[in-house]
């Protein structure tokens, strides 16, 4: 049966990833031994950071070239379901990575002058990301039952049981191993360190920068009523809360020039 992993490109699915193909112990039975039922699928929006593009191609591309992983990246080719998804590549020997997609997220949001979310049903992470994947494995698989897995975190239960009802069909069989060994973000981050000597960056979208960076001011701002004056009127005014900080500081990784180059 394929088993399908969705490869966000963040730490934990990457944590996931790494540790599947190089630690037999933590691999489920339902991954064959020379991994040819493994596929990892990458959905582009167009709008990845290109320090996550080359940390990626760095460490995890060759560990799918040794184990012969087959690698498939998809794209929204445009705005609506009926525009369809384009294949940018589908190989087991991947040297490189197609970050700028086929119709960027960015230029949606523009267009439409959507504010991308940072939480709750994550429209647009789904629309951008989990679409165009549901559309491969539907042309991919068809009737055929699968596999599909995703780096769910110990502390995402909601998303877990939100998930888990989306059967499609009946064929897809959602499964969480981030999830199951119980491990958090920062467990990912810590085995990622170990394991690769790099700290993974916060998948955070460039799309989603200005608006988180719009929270972090209102959440360092705070209104503080005051006493009522003489008429009896109440003041407020607006604080800066002791040691917060308005701007985003993003963990930085390790810059990488020398990925390999395809023969």
């Amino acid at each position: 049966m394929p088993y399908i992993w969705s490869y966000g490109m963040g730490a934990e699915s990457t944590a996931g990833i790494v540790r599947m193909l190089t630690d037999r112990a933590a691999r489920p039975d339902t991954i064959a031994a020379d991994f040819s039922n493994l596929v990892v699928v990458i959905a582009q929006t167009g709008d990845e950071w290109s320090t996550t593009g080359d940390l990626v191609q760095h460490y995890v591309l060759p560990l799918l070239r040794k184990n012969n992983v087959r690698l498939v990246e998809v794209a929204r080719k445009g705005p609506t379901k009926k525009d369809g998804v384009a294949v940018l590549q589908d190989t087991r020997h991947p040297y490189r990575l197609h970050l700028d997609g086929v119709y960027k997220l960015s230029r949606e949001n523009r267009v439409t002058g959507t504010m991308p979310q940072l939480g709750g049903v994550r429209k647009c992470s789904q629309k951008a990301k989990g679409a165009p994947q549901d559309a491969w494995r539907a042309n991919e698989f068809g009737d055929r039952p699968y596999i599909h897995a995703i780096g769910f975190n110990v502390h995402e239960g909601t998303r877990v049981t939100r998930d888990s009802a989306y059967s499609m069909g009946g064929q897809r069989i959602p499964t969480y191993p981030i999830y199951e060994w119980g491990w958090s973000r920062q467990d990912c981050l810590d085995y990622l360190y170990r394991k690769l000597g790099v700290a993974w960056p916060k998948k955070l979208l460039p799309t989603l920068s200005l608006r988180w960076q719009q929270i972090r001011l209102a959440r360092a701002t705070r209104t503080v009523r005051r006493a009522p004056n003489r008429s009896g009127t109440a003041h407020h005014r607006r604080v800066r809360l002791s040691g917060a900080q308005p701007s985003i500081r993003p963990v930085r990784a390790r810059q990488v020039t020398d990925y390999p180059t395809a023969p």
